[in-house]
């Protein structure tokens, strides 16, 4: 008669039943390089919708400096924005700068002919930039500021992108053309 085993089940080794370190490691490998290529999918998303609600953001400021313009029949714009302009009495959140709705920088004097900032990001290292939309009061453009991207290169493609506006070149100046 045959000797029947307490335990039914065969020993690990002699089936090949588990997982062996290597063929852990691999599956591992194998997740962790179709998670990296598949996060900046997830992200993309987030940042298209910044720029589309910046750039309705600078529609709403623009229309409300036209229409302060217009019913002034003024041939100067104004000097300043009026946070009383706009619904909630501040101006429309800038979605790069969710933390900060009232910081705008207006042009001094000797920025007249600029038509565009400085500096295009909210922050230089840790310290905020200016205001998270710049106006310019002697030729009305309002810009919004973005936060810095990856690269220098991705950065002022999204600045232009919220702004619609070119991509100049280094080589070109951000002052207006012919001054």
């Amino acid at each position: 008669m045959e000797r029947l085993r307490a335990n039914p089940r065969p020993r690990r080794g002699a089936t090949g039943g588990g997982f062996t370190l290597v063929e852990i490691l691999i599956v591992v490998v194998i997740l962790a390089i179709i998670a990296a290529l598949a996060i900046p999918y997830f992200e993309s998303p987030n940042l298209e919708a910044e720029i589309a609600a910046t750039r309705r953001n600078i529609q709403v400021i623009r229309q409300a400096l036209d229409l302060y313009r217009t019913r002034l029949s003024m041939s100067q714009w104004p000097a300043t924005l009026d946070t009383n302009w706009f619904m909630g009495n501040e101006l429309p959140r800038n979605p790069f700068d969710p933390n900060f709705p009232d910081r705008l920088e207006v042009a001094g004097a000797g920025q007249a002919t600029r038509i565009h900032p400085a500096n295009r990001y909210l922050y230089t290292g840790n310290a905020p930039a200016g205001g998270a939309y710049w106006y310019n009061p002697a030729n009305g453009i309002i810009r919004a500021r973005v936060a810095a991207q990856s690269t220098p290169a991705e950065s002022l493609r999204v600045y232009h992108e919220v702004n619609m506006t070119s991509e100049p070149t280094e080589e070109m100046d951000v002052h207006t053309a012919g001054g």
